[in-house]
């Protein structure tokens, strides 16, 4: 029976310890990646973000590649660029090129609808500049939008889908006039002058602004212009650094990160205040900058110095430096569920006065379906309640009854979910004191908060306490 007894013990052991192993394989398999797009290398670096390490290189199929676009589910990279006349389909899954889409004479931009079943490129042919329409199922041009400039430098989409936005490039002298192209008649509807020199553009998230970077390198910085999307005119012009380059906003759309790429540094704009409130010191000609889905990190590529610096976003501050290829230019992040972009921007705390005619509020992605809300007190819960997500990314709830829930700590959820399953949160944690005495804070002298665990390390947890307990009973049977 001893004999017995300790081989079921050594299967078990084994047994645990492949199980351990499974569960840290599945980690590593989740780990986030950027793709950095090296334009002297003609290839694209996978940097796994759990190691902050290449992980392998995929060929980019075209030459002096610059820009890249990945699709929601991260299976599919886009990659185009001004001295190439191709746009190049890679299988991120496999690392290899998928398809090779003729563009005639040039390339330039290249950006994805949110559903992914459109790309917009810019490119030029004998019938002169264009944004090339491209079914991404066929991989097939289905149409052009002519445009009137040499040629369309930048295209970023409005989060609803309805324009694009072509910053054109012109001779005389090198102005940049922001086409607004109504995607329904695949017409310009407006044109707008910004700055010289003008090299990039990106839309908000919640869809308000655009911010157009104009590099303008006969002066001493650079400047970024604001466009109202509402009314197309311009809002508001930003000084930056010394000879910016890209732009990115954070998921929240709550700032905005510009690279500058003439004195090394990254610009941190406060997007309420139109303002610069930070100034983050990077590698050797910050090019481009991506942001993972929570905001926490920013990733950014220099292309004089062959690396990618990775920047908390919490300290503004570079926390490592990646080795990447050859001239890096663009960068995009893959590898994490996102999800629909909500947040909590207003809750009060809750006293004897409003708990009759309680009021949140928050920021959405519009399109994404109604907002779900709760609140709960740990015993009673109210909800879920729901919000529309407004085209400009508000939802509001006014008016609750909240008197129910007990005096103490009150967390509050708001969740969003696409049509795709995906689903967005975000939590905060509010104060109810309505009669003397109450807890305030939340928590009692003496007591413990449980810390939660995600349910990969919570079973990681259970396998090594099972090990430790099957231990403890081989020593005893042995003694």
């Amino acid at each position: 029976m001893y004999h017995n007894t300790k081989i079921s013990l050594r299967n078990s052991l084994r047994l645990t310890s492949a199980l351990v192993l499974c569960g840290l394989a599945g980690i590593a398999q989740a780990a986030p990646f950027t793709y950095v797009v090296n334009r002297y290398d003609n290839n694209v670096s996978v940097v796994d973000l759990a190691s902050n390490s290449i992980v392998s290189s995929i060929p980019a199929g075209m030459t002096t590649p610059t820009e890249i676009a990945i699709d929601s589910d991260g299976s599919r990279a886009y990659l185009s660029s001004t001295w190439s006349t191709v746009v190049s389909v890679l299988d991120l899954k496999k690392g290899s090129l998928l398809h090779s889409i003729s563009l005639g004479n040039s390339g330039a931009d290249v950006a994805l609808s949110a559903s992914g079943d459109t790309a917009y490129a810019g490119m030029t042919s004998s019938s002169g500049p264009a944004i090339a329409v491209i079914d991404t199922a066929t991989n097939q041009i289905t149409g052009t939008i002519a445009i009137s400039a040499i040629i369309s430098s930048a295209i970023a989409l409005h989060p609803d889908g309805s324009r694009l936005y072509s910053l054109e490039m012109r001779d005389t002298p090198n102005t940049g006039t922001v086409a607004v192209i109504d995607l329904a008649s695949h017409t310009v509807v407006d044109y707008l002058a910004v700055g010289i020199e003008s090299t990039d553009i990106k839309v908000s998230p919640a869809g308000t602004f655009a911010y157009v970077v104009n590099r303008d390198s006969m002066q001493a910085n650079g400047s970024i212009t604001v466009i109202d999307t509402r009314t197309n005119t311009v809002a508001a012009t930003i000084p930056v650094g010394l000879r910016p380059s890209g732009l990115s906003f954070n998921p929240k759309g709550s700032q905005a990160y510009v690279t500058n790429s003439g004195d090394n540094t990254v610009s941190v704009i406060d997007t309420t205040s139109h303002a610069v409130v930070g100034l983050i010191t990077a590698g050797n000609g910050p090019k481009h900058v991506a942001f993972n889905p929570s905001g926490s990190r920013a990733y950014v590529t220099n292309q004089l110095g062959n690396t990618m610096s990775i920047i908390d976003t919490a300290t503004q501050r570079v926390t490592a430096s990646v080795p990447v290829g050859r001239d890096p230019w663009g960068i995009a992040f893959a590898g994490e569920a996102t999800g629909p972009i909500v947040d909590i921007t207003t809750a009060p705390a809750i006293n004897s006065a409003n708990q009759g005619q309680y009021g949140i509020a928050g920021t959405c992605t519009p399109g994404a379906g109604d907002v779900r809300i709760e609140l709960t007190d740990g015993s009673l819960t109210i909800g879920p309640l729901t919000s529309t997500c407004s085209p400009t990314g508000q939802w509001t709830l006014s008016n609750l009854a909240v008197s129910s829930l007990a005096d103490g700590p009150i967390s509050i959820t708001a969740e969003q979910t696409d049509s795709e399953g995906a689903t967005g949160s975000s939590q905060t944690s509010v104060t109810k004191h309505t009669v003397d005495g109450a807890d305030n804070g939340g928590n009692k002298p003496g007591n413990v908060q449980a810390v939660p665990v995600s349910g990969v390390w919570a079973g990681l947890l259970l396998m090594v306490a099972g090990l430790g307990a099957i231990h403890r009973k081989r020593q005893k049977l042995q003694d």
